[in-house]
């Protein structure tokens, strides 16, 4: 199996890490890679099994409003503004005014 981010989901933070999801070619099945400078195992690496709904409500919640660089992101729900995540509210209040 060839994994790379290409098509997938990269977040950068220049201070915090990385984080990655890959696709594994298996329903729902998600190669997550997590790098944070700061911890012990800095890095981890953890088969998961989410819908794309539920992945895109995670990254909002967890990464919208941060300082994370998105590098790629090829998932629907998720909002990007400024090769950043936004918000859940600041996404809502979009979509609203539309």
């Amino acid at each position: 199996m060839d994994l790379n981010e290409r098509g997938n989901i990269l977040l950068v933070d220049v201070d915090s890490g990385i984080n990655a999801w890959l696709r594994t070619g298996l329903t729902n099945v998600w190669l997550e890679i997590s790098c944070r400078y700061e911890n012990y195992p800095a890095l981890t690496v953890t088969l998961v099994e989410i819908t794309d709904a539920e992945l895109a409500a995670h990254v909002v919640k967890q990464f919208g409003g941060t300082g994370w660089i998105v590098r790629k992101m090829n998932l629907d729900g998720v909002t990007v503004e400024n090769d950043r995540v936004k918000a859940a509210e600041e996404a809502e209040s979009d979509e609203d005014d539309s």
